[in-house]
């Protein structure tokens, strides 16, 4: 009896053993074929040129929603991103953290605290569909953002095509780089084969006179090299200044899944197999240094070593940014 039940122990860990195997080479497969189709993807983008969309006098930054906070002034620090743009008096709600934390709503607790109304919020910029970007698991799964108190009658939303199910909403589909407004435009998607899945990427360029190129990132899935260069090609200049976040989550994430450093190990670099590493960070480095571009960065999948390189300035929760400065 005792070998028998030995024996139905074994043969069930080999079947266990085998569909874990099955499971990974499965996952691994079509990591591959989603990384082709990306690099597809961005070898067959159109050649659009928006070298002259406008310009805009001022932009205020506040954010709303990051891992680095003021917590004796009741402010709540999470690992997702939210940024409120005021661009010449038309304000932007770019992206909606991941919601809650500690039981409060982020980006409500945090704007109410900053002074911020986000009901005169005019449009909603997402950048792309990710639940740390859309406030939260549910918004992530339905691709419907909770926007309760957080605009006018007429909210208007810009996201990536397909990223949002929200028919009763006026959602501006970006499937390509256009401009939004004067001075305003999106870069339009970059694909990018996560191990967790594709994603399409937007990022928003303002144009500010006597200043130049904003760049407004959520995450920077789409690769440094790559939104760079689509910034000169669609725009015909390099970008002056990043805000946002890069992802170099060196040499951990602050986002965790069941355990795991989602942020290195499924979200950056190559996959489990290659994430990003010290060389990723050393090439961001270099390139900050020699192209003198204004790195503003949350951190909220950014680790502390890299927001402190000389060429990097941190935002915390409730921090003001206007660019251009105001001597």
């Amino acid at each position: 009896m005792r070998g028998a039940f030995v024996k139905s122990a074994v043969w069930s860990l080999v079947l266990v053993a085998g569909l874990l195997v099955s499971l990974a080479a499965f996952a691994f497969a079509s990591h591959a074929l989603a990384t082709n189709d990306a690099e597809r993807h961005w070898r067959e983008r159109p050649v659009v040129l928006l070298s002259d969309f406008g310009t805009v006098d001022r932009v205020e930054v506040t954010v709303l929603a990051g891992p680095k906070a003021d917590h004796d002034k009741g402010y709540v620090g999470e690992p997702g991103l939210s940024l409120r743009l005021d661009v010449d008096g038309t304000v932007w709600l770019f992206d909606l953290g991941l919601g809650a934390r500690d039981a409060q709503d982020t980006v409500r607790t945090n704007a109410r605290l900053a002074g911020v109304d986000l009901s005169e919020t005019d449009a909603v910029f997402l950048s792309h569909r990710h639940r740390d970007h859309m406030g939260g698991v549910s918004a992530e799964k339905s691709g419907r953002l909770d926007l309760t108190g957080m605009g006018r009658d007429d909210l208007r939303i810009v996201a990536p095509l397909s990223a949002l199910d929200m028919p009763e909403h006026t959602v501006t589909e970006i499937a390509q780089p256009a401009v939004l407004g004067e001075g305003v435009a999106s870069l339009g998607p970059i694909r990018r084969a996560l191990f967790i899945g594709p994603v399409d990427e937007q990022a928003m360029i303002l144009d500010v006179r006597d200043y130049g190129l904003i760049a407004v990132v959520g995450c920077g899935h789409q690769t440094l090299p790559k939104l760079a260069e689509r910034v000169v090609e669609v725009f015909g200049r390099p970008v002056k200044a990043v805000i946002g976040d890069l992802h170099y989550p060196v040499p951990e994430g602050r986002l965790r899944v069941a355990g795991i450093d989602a942020q290195r190990w499924l979200a950056s670099g190559g996959g489990p197999l290659s994430p990003a590493g010290q060389q990723d960070v050393e090439a961001f480095a270099t390139w900050a240094f020699e192209s003198g571009t204004d790195l503003f960065l949350v951190g909220h999948d950014t680790h502390d070593t890299v927001l402190a390189l000389p060429t990097v300035n941190s935002l915390a929760v409730g921090q003001v940014l206007i660019l251009p400065e105001v001597d």
